[in-house]
């Protein structure tokens, strides 16, 4: 299957079939873009100064379905699996799943609006157009880890990969170290930790969620906010903002650069980064 789509995991796919549900012409593949655009008009001065770094907004997911089958029961049983999957009567989040061959990505979306069905009495079909709003504006790639080092252009693989910023990514810094600082060379955004009183001892782990501005001090491997100390305190952020992990096109036909500084005093056993991509 080239292209579908999974809601909840029940795949769509875009091949006709005598019964069951596909999607039809009109499916979009990306959607329509809509970045937020701030410039401010000085009075008396030429020109306009535009406000960088603003974020990509939601994004919305038309998807056109066909439901079908040889007789009217059948169909009203395919109609009750497709209203299932859209949480009526709920505001949950819908994950919805876009297949390109063998790559699956995945968004939390909430559904917006389902028009009339349009139904045909002699072929046991209704078309309907539903359409998903995804909050996020992206569609992620699976979770991996990776380990930086202090070094000023350390390549996260994500990025390269993603067409939009990764603003949830978390870092995890094994002790001992009394300050440590990232940088995303490419929007020089940086979060930074350590206020010269409190430190990380060996065997002890500090967990940052920079999207967040959270950190806790904790004496196992884990990535769960449950445990440990709170010492967001000591965390910071500079230069443009919250860290986020860009990379910009450049150069030759899908090459992309971007590469991050990471700086950590008191020790250098290195920082665990757990991201996924993000694309659409």
């Amino acid at each position: 299957m080239a292209t579908a789509y999974k809601i909840n995991g029940y795949t769509i796919g875009g091949k006709a079939v005598t019964t069951g549900m596909y999607l039809l012409d009109g499916t979009e593949y990306a959607p329509a873009l809509a970045p937020r655009r701030a410039v401010i008009e000085m009075p008396g001065t030429h020109y306009a100064v535009p406000q960088w770094n603003d974020p990509l907004s939601q994004i919305t997911v038309s998807l056109k379905i066909r439901v079908v089958d040889l007789t009217p029961e059948a169909l009203a049983s395919r109609w009750n699996i497709l209203m299932g999957l859209l949480g009526m009567g709920t505001n949950q989040p819908i994950t919805l799943t876009r297949v390109r061959g063998s790559i699956e990505e995945t968004a939390e979306a909430q559904l917006v609006s389902m028009n009339t069905p349009d139904f045909s009495c002699p072929s046991n079909r209704a078309d309907a157009t539903i359409i998903f709003n995804v909050p996020g504006g992206a569609w992620r790639g699976p979770q991996t880890d990776v380990n930086f080092f202090n070094n000023s252009a350390n390549v996260l693989p994500n990025a390269l990969a993603s067409t939009v910023p990764i603003a949830d990514a978390l870092l995890l810094l094994r002790g001992p170290a009394t300050a440590f600082q990232i940088s995303d060379n490419n929007s020089n955004t940086t979060i930074f930790w350590g206020d010269g009183s409190t430190s990380i001892s060996l065997n002890q782990w500090l967990l940052i969620d920079p999207r967040y501005m959270r950190a806790r001090v904790q004496t196992s491997e884990t990535w769960s906010f449950s445990g440990g100390t709170n010492v967001t305190g000591a965390l910071e952020f500079r230069g443009n903002g919250p860290l986020t992990f860009t990379s910009r096109g450049s150069g030759s036909f899908g090459n992309r650069t971007g590469t991050f500084s990471v700086n950590t005093s008191g020790g250098n056993n290195g920082v665990q980064v757990r991201s996924r991509y993000a694309v659409v």
